[in-house]
């Protein structure tokens, strides 16, 4: 896909994101994004564009939140658009090991 294509596709992520973290309907909020893979080369043409997302529970049972959160990651993920990647930065994060790839933070800290 053309880099202007991987753009608008991230800019219109980022702006749900800014959505959801408004809406206090959601169960969490997205307090982290990152972006790595082939976004990250600079080059004109990208396979897809890889986001993760970290997402902080908004009441106090942050068990049960990680995995309703999980399950609509999985979900998500099987009904993805084309060019989307999305990710559980649980997965990604979860372990005391810094990832081995290279990443960029698009929202939050």
């Amino acid at each position: 896909m053309p880099r202007t294509a991987a753009e608008r596709l991230l800019d219109e992520f980022l702006q749900r994101i800014a959505a959801l973290n408004e809406d206090s309907r959601f169960l969490a909020r997205v307090e982290r994004a990152i972006v790595f893979g082939s976004y990250l080369s600079g080059g004109d043409q990208l396979g897809d564009v890889d986001v993760a997302v970290h997402l902080v529970p908004r009441s106090a049972d942050p068990k049960k939140h990680r995995e309703v959160n999980d399950r609509r990651v999985a979900a998500r993920r099987k009904s993805r658009k084309a060019g989307d990647s999305v990710h559980s930065s649980t997965k990604l994060f979860g372990g005391s090991k810094k990832p081995c790839f290279s990443y960029e933070t698009v929202a939050g800290a």
